[in-house]
């Protein structure tokens, strides 16, 4: 390797707390398959907690972790853009501030890097980038959206545009010059339209049109457009050279569901071996049930009693971080191997909502569960090879619970509880069914019949559990997190390092501290849907809770 191309190069990438797996991975994959790079790494983002920079800092000594710019923010606040949230979106921008580098490549932190990539700090070209997914369609972008439209559309196409998330960039367009060309932009009237997304891809097709030179896929291949990629990339998928997450779910999420699309299933494996080693180098190696769990380790199975859309997910995430807990990866239903009824199948939101589909939880013999617990084993990981808490969960757990009660040594239950009102919200906003049409008033119906059985369930499974669980709601957990946690370590001693009080990675999709988002989602609700709720609750049922009914204003 010549000493010019390991010289004067910068790895830039842009992170937060939620994404911080991805990018330790991401940075540590590029290192293991290009031990020649010598240059800098870059990891920009304003809330990087100080013990993620210890991380970082640890994986490699070349790391440095900055803010935000000057000029970026400046743009930023001239633009009126004020949401966390969008404002880390145009990021990607500031590597065309780099100006003291011979070549400078970004990388989005959902990226793995695969293969050696000295070639591309080889090229001379201005900015090297990977088509993105209408380009893949042989589609272009509209200027005046950049929403994906046909090549030939009267009104003028961006064409041959490309994903962002991996962009190799010259000196040439490093400069004061261009910089300043981009952080304009942010500006413009353009972000005024309706529908406008993408952001920094949007701003980098818009401005640099005409100077990209195109990789082939293998470069940057959209697992989020996987069925568009597959058809355009004729190699094996072994020879890919960077796999982008650019999915909803991102693979560190414990529910990211690798099935289907062979090329999912290959990189989200490469990924998992990746992020293993990853923590393995940092010293935070996990231990896998298959080589370390021995039925005779367990002392607590404990099991989450809680519906769909009720706060399951964070609940079990900090029960997940505790040293003292084998845990799964994602909900026990979905395990690899469970005999039984599973909403991937049965029911989805509204599992509990049909008579027959909710008859299917309820009949026991429709589960093997000798078979469930080794697969659950089996499958099952652990900070510390001591834990001796099973934990798992599933919203139909509330369904057969005595059926866990009776196959499991000291099964234990927490149970939690949300405002009916909010539960109903999250189905109804999610459930892809109840699109307005011919069937809207009998699927909103269907989905107010699973919240009421599911606080029918709940109801008797207090009575049945009362010596052997303990219940709270969603609001208090919210409300009183330390609290609550106090009352679950109390009822399980060898919990003694929950933390209900953190900021985690929820569902792929954002990271924050615990809250109750109840306010927000009960005034989502229409009075149509109100009114139907209301006909369906049982408000004794509900009362039974502690919470109130909420009448739908009355029509003019």
């Amino acid at each position: 390797m010549s000493e010019d191309i390991c010289g004067g190069h910068c790895l830039v990438t842009v992170c937060n707390e939620a994404f911080m797996p991805g990018c330790l991975t991401m940075i540590a994959s590029f290192l293991e398959h290009n031990a020649w790079y010598q240059g800098d790494i870059l990891v920009l983002g304003d809330d990087i907690l100080p013990a993620s920079v210890k991380m970082l800092e640890r994986l490699d000594k070349r790391i440095t972790v900055r803010g935000l710019d000057d000029e970026y923010r400046a743009a930023l606040t001239k633009a009126q853009i004020e949401n966390p949230r969008r404002r880390v979106m145009f990021s990607a921008l500031q590597a065309f501030g780099l100006y003291g580098y011979d070549r400078v490549l970004f990388c989005d932190s959902d990226l793995l890097i695969c293969a050696d990539l000295r070639d591309v700090f080889a090229r001379e070209a201005d900015l090297l980038v990977a088509p993105d997914g209408p380009n893949l369609r042989g589609n272009g972008r509209s200027r005046t959206t950049c929403n994906e439209a046909p090549i030939d559309a009267p009104e003028g196409v961006l064409r041959d545009t490309f994903n962002s998330g991996f962009v190799m960039i010259g000196s040439a367009l490093r400069t004061p010059e261009t910089y300043g060309r981009l952080l304009d932009f942010l500006s413009d009237d353009f972000w005024q339209e309706g529908g406008v997304r993408l952001h920094d891809q949007a701003v980098l097709n818009i401005v640099l049109e005409g100077r990209q030179e195109m990789l082939g896929v293998e470069y940057n291949f959209l697992l989020g457009h996987v069925g568009d990629t597959q058809a355009k990339y004729q190699g094996a998928l072994s020879d890919v050279k960077v796999f982008h997450f650019n999915c909803l779910q991102k693979p560190w999420a414990k529910d990211f569901d690798a099935a289907g699309e062979a090329a999912v299933i290959y990189g989200y494996r490469a990924w998992r071996a990746h992020y293993v080693r990853t923590q393995e180098a940092l010293g935070y190696k996990k231990f896998n049930g298959a080589q370390h769990l021995r039925r005779e380790l367990i002392k607590t199975h404990l099991f989450l009693l809680c519906p769909n859309n009720s706060g399951s997910t964070f609940l079990s995430k900090a029960i997940g971080t505790s040293r003292h807990v084998w845990d799964l990866y994602r909900e026990g239903q979905h395990m690899l191997g469970f005999k039984g009824p599973n909403t991937r199948v049965n029911g989805q939101l509204i599992w509990a909502g049909e008579d027959a589909g909710f008859a299917e939880y309820r009949d026991a013999s429709n589960f093997n569960w000798p078979h469930n617990q080794k697969v659950w084993y089996f499958q099952a990981t652990a900070d510390s090879i001591d834990a001796s808490v099973f934990f798992t969960k599933a919203p139909p757990f509330i369904a057969y619970a005595q059926s866990l009660d009776r196959h499991f040594d000291n099964a234990k239950f927490l149970m939690m509880i949300r405002n009916p009102y909010a539960m109903y919200e999250g189905i109804v906003r999610r459930r892809a069914a109840l699109d307005q049409g011919p069937n809207y008033v009998h699927n909103l119906r269907v989905a107010a019949i699973h919240v009421m059985r599911c606080f029918d369930l709940q109801r008797k499974n207090q009575a049945l559990f009362k010596d052997k669980s303990v219940f709270f709601t969603y609001e208090e957990m919210c409300a009183m997190p330390d609290q609550v946690a106090a009352r679950i370590m109390d009822f399980v001693p060898e919990l003694d390092d929950l933390d209900l009080d953190q900021t985690l990675f929820i569902k792929g999709r954002y990271s924050e501290r615990l809250r109750n988002m109840n306010a927000d989602q009960i005034g989502a609700l229409t009075p149509q849907q109100l009114e139907v709720a209301n006909e369906v609750f049982d408000h004794d049922l509900i009362a039974h809770f502690g919470y109130q009914s909420i009448m739908a204003p009355v029509r003019a």
